[in-house]
């Protein structure tokens, strides 16, 4: 996944949105609507990345942190 994805071991980022998703996979696309449409709604300038941290993976269920960086407060 090294060669499709940019893999890093920490990075640093001011102020962020957060989503922890813990649900079968085929879910997933739902928590990164979610906080798009929070992100909508509220008004939210944000720097356009999305950073996703996978913490644990099975076929049934998946814990994944999904990160926003937003411009200011």
């Amino acid at each position: 996944y090294s060669n499709i994805y940019d893999v890093q071991d920490s990075i640093s980022v001011p102020y962020c949105l957060y989503v922890r998703f813990e649900d079968s996979p085929e879910y997933l696309q739902y928590a990164y609507s979610k906080l798009d449409l929070y992100v909508y709604e509220n008004d939210i300038q944000t720097d356009g990345i999305v950073y996703t941290v996978y913490v644990n993976s099975s076929p049934e269920k998946m814990v994944v942190d999904i990160f926003r960086p937003i411009v200011s407060l």
